[in-house]
């Protein structure tokens, strides 16, 4: 289910046709997020599903109807366009993981492992969020600055999340 509303936030993402779809994933996506912290009064599973459908198919509609709006896979960012270095890369989830004498104060484990899984994504080439891929740029090949703008992008409201992650 939060694989399903984080790939409907990224379609969505920047069409102006689809705002409404988009904020209304993004507002699910939260709902989703506050239900799995323990809030019960978020909703339930079968609503959330309900909801999903009920976007997924709009979606689906205005693709539909309006082709040219789809990228080619060719056209979706992907993580090695980011040009970070695999040392950069090893030297920043070792920082994540504890394995770095650095320590990123303010940062949970949650959003460790959210940070690791855009890590993942970058080294495996994997499409990803441009905002990753702006992240990474902007590092600049410093493993702390890598670290902490995957941080910033994973402690948003709404968090950019990778489309790899199971949590």
């Amino acid at each position: 289910m939060t694989h399903d509303i984080n790939h409907l936030v990224r379609v969505t993402s920047g069409i102006p046709a689809l705002s409404a779809q988009h904020d209304a994933a993004i507002h699910v996506q939260g709902q989703i997020r506050r239900r799995l912290e323990g809030g019960v009064r978020a909703g339930g599973g079968d609503d959330f599903r309900r909801r999903i459908g009920r976007i997924g198919n709009q979606v689906n509609n205005y693709y539909a109807r309006h082709p040219e709006a789809a990228l080619p896979p060719a056209q979706r960012a992907r993580g090695g366009d980011a040009g970070v270095r695999s040392d950069v890369l090893q030297t920043a989830s070792n920082m994540l993981t504890g394995f770095e004498t650095v320590v990123f104060h303010g940062a949970n484990g949650m959003a460790s492992l959210r940070a690791l899984d855009h890590l993942q994504d970058i080294a495996r080439n994997r499409e990803v969020d441009p905002a990753v891929i702006n992240a990474a740029r902007q590092a600049g090949n410093s493993p702390a600055v890598l670290v902490d703008n995957l941080l910033a992008l994973v402690q948003r409201n709404p968090p950019i999340l990778s489309p790899h992650t199971r949590r």
